[in-house]
């Protein structure tokens, strides 16, 4: 029998040791304490866009997605703007968590990162509002629900021949 006071990291250790596995429900009994204890976790689900075929899929406007494929750079000087495809988590309500985004940023240059999340489609696309993430590279999304999700980089640069570069962004929801 194990002491109540242990029965705690062999839970987080079964936490640990799951994830990536979806959805892990545990049921831990201490029977010096009570009947039983009941320990619900999850692991989230991710969208991830890093190849060029996830890229091509959205639209964009003074961006090159050829160059370096699986990322995104401005095609010239000024502003670029990149549209994701939407993605469907396949549930209403999903509670969205974080985005993290990868991006090397030269000297002059920026990438900023939008996104919007809804239980509705509007004409294919989410009929939410742009929410502004920032610029750093990652940013919580804590109080975001919805079952479509779709995302937008601004890149800017004012030296010729200088472009940031989006590599990846990562957004992790997970179920009602």
């Amino acid at each position: 029998m194990m002491p109540h006071r242990r029965w705690a990291p062999l839970l987080v250790a079964v936490l640990v040791l799951s994830i990536g596995a979806g959805e892990v429900l545990c049921t831990a009994v201490d029977t010096e304490v009570s009947a039983g204890n009941n320990f619900a976790a999850w692991t989230p689900s991710s969208w991830r866009q890093t190849a060029q075929p996830e890229f091509a899929s959205g639209t964009g406007v003074n961006v090159d997605l050829v160059t370096f494929p699986g990322s995104i750079i401005l095609a010239s000087t000024g502003t670029g703007i990149f549209t994701s495809a939407v993605h469907d988590t396949g549930m209403n309500g999903a509670k969205f968590d974080y985005a993290f985004w990868d991006r090397t940023l030269p000297s002059s240059t920026t990438v900023s990162l939008e996104i919007r999340v809804s239980d509705n489609l509007s004409s294919g696309e989410p009929d939410a509002g742009w929410q502004v993430l920032g610029s750093g590279t990652y940013a919580s999304l804590e109080g975001t629900e919805g079952r479509y999700v779709q995302w937008r980089a601004v890149l800017t640069s004012d030296s010729p021949g200088v472009t940031p570069v989006l590599e990846e962004v990562r957004v992790y929801y997970r179920p009602v």
